[in-house]
């Protein structure tokens, strides 16, 4: 009941954009056609929160009247976000752990101990056609001393970075027991390099032309 609910409200929201969109139409005569898109991770989100498939709620946009979904590009944040089988950190951070080198193949480790900087990104995963379609992607538009990729038991890429691209943590302040003021050092937790773009998802643009809409790179 509470899903069928959820469909209605958006399937009603989805008809009255129609509406004014039509409205406006007929006003600007310059106009010859008008594409409806919608986002799709804002929509992949909703079908999660209905338990209810990605490709059904996008077949409901379609009939709607949704011509197609704005996919955006793959990047390292979204994809852990998305919890993929995908792990990265600048490696200054990752050598903080005793063991550091347990988490990679030798051949990675090697080239860690003796050329990575302390702002580059690494990356690290077990999912094989995952790490092809970033070496893919990655070589297609970077250039080569960008990155290092090691095709090992724990696929690793390598990210140049420097102190320009680092996320600091914010500010912290407090009083201490004395109410004297204290100041926390910021913190580098990233890099930029996490929000670079790698490439679409090859299985978000299916189930979108599986539910007949196109879709719309960004």
């Amino acid at each position: 009941m509470k899903k069928k609910l959820y469909l209605a409200v958006l399937l009603l929201s989805l008809v009255a954009t129609g509406v004014l969109l039509w409205g406006r139409m007929s006003v600007e005569q310059a106009a010859k056609s008008v594409e409806i898109l919608a986002d799709y991770e804002e929509f992949a989100l909703m079908a999660e929160q209905m338990d209810m498939p990605k490709e059904d709620l996008f077949a409901k946009l379609a009939e709607a009247g949704i011509n197609g979904v704005a996919v955006k590009e793959e990047t390292l944040y979204n994809m852990v976000a998305e919890e993929k089988p995908i792990a990265y950190g600048l490696f200054k951070n990752i050598t903080q752990d005793l063991e550091w080198k347990d988490l990679y193949g030798p051949e990675a480790s090697a080239y860690l101990e003796e050329h990575a900087g302390p702002y580059d990104v690494v990356v690290r995963t077990y999912d094989q056609a995952l790490f092809e379609r970033l070496e893919q992607n990655i070589t297609a538009r970077y250039d080569a001393p960008f990155y290092q990729f090691f095709d090992e038991s724990v696929n690793t890429i390598v990210l140049k970075g420097s102190i320009d691209d680092i996320y600091y943590t914010e500010d912290a302040r407090y009083k201490d027991y004395l109410s004297k003021g204290v100041k926390l050092p910021r913190v580098e937790i990233s890099s930029a390099l996490e929000d670079i773009g790698m490439g679409f998802d090859p299985e978000k643009i299916e189930q979108v032309q599986a539910a007949g809409l196109s879709d719309r790179k960004s």
